[in-house]
């Protein structure tokens, strides 16, 4: 299924400084305020250029053997994954963008002010997951008329689940003519505020259906919290 969003996708400041860097002040209410003026101008910029569009598609879930599964035709080795689809029999794929227009405000801004470049990387990465994370919503919301739950999103890139997935997900997907997202030569998604995800959908009840920190297990990454 493909679907363009055309509602306003919540963006939490709080998430914009994290990604900014600001770990130990990403209090909005303790930023100095003409920073965070900058970061409201920027928000309201990225509502209006952006356009989300998502696709996704359901498949059965074959377990090869312990770390190898196949969903979509797509051979996927990872023990990370492995142990997130745990369980499920089938699995969403999934590709999410917010559109050419921030790669756009992103370029202007890098040649007139950092700080807004800056902001403008971190708000996009912030709006790209919220967005995400509303389809995730809706994906739940489908499948608990059927009695089934959805296992966090996870995507190629976390853990030990390689980026050179991208190209066949976004193949199965057919993701580049049903909205837009294509690869460069180097695997680099454009627009660069995109997401692949697979999700697990799977029988038992979940606390987290959405992606969080406890789905990767690289410990070092300056963007994690637990």
């Amino acid at each position: 299924m493909q679907k363009q969003y055309d509602k306003p996708i919540p963006i939490r400041t709080r998430e914009v400084l994290r990604y900014m860097g600001s770990r130990g002040s990403s209090d909005p209410e303790s930023t100095d305020s003409l920073l965070m003026d900058k970061i409201s101008h920027c928000e309201c910029a990225l509502q209006e250029i952006s356009t989300p569009r998502a696709i996704w598609k359901r498949f059965p879930l074959h377990v090869a053997g312990e770390g190898t599964l196949e969903i979509g035709g797509i051979s996927m080795e990872s023990q990370a994954l492995y142990k997130n689809l745990m369980g499920c029999r089938e699995a969403f794929l999934m590709a999410a963008t917010i559109g050419p227009g921030v790669d756009l405000l992103i370029r202007r801004a890098s040649i007139g002010s950092i700080t807004e470049s800056v902001i403008y990387q971190a708000a996009g990465a912030e709006m790209i997951e919220s967005y995400c994370d509303i389809i995730n919503g809706n994906l739940r919301e489908a499948v608990l008329r059927e009695g089934l739950y959805l296992r966090p999103r996870f995507s190629p890139g976390y853990g030990d689940l390689p980026l050179t997935l991208q190209p066949e997900i976004i193949a199965v997907l057919d993701a580049e003519r049903e909205i837009g997202l294509h690869l460069t030569r180097s695997l680099v998604m454009a627009p660069s505020k995109s997401v692949t995800a697979i999700i697990g959908i799977t029988r038992e009840p979940q606390k987290n259906h959405l992606k969080d920190c406890s789905t990767c297990d690289s410990t070092d990454c300056a963007f994690r919290h637990d």
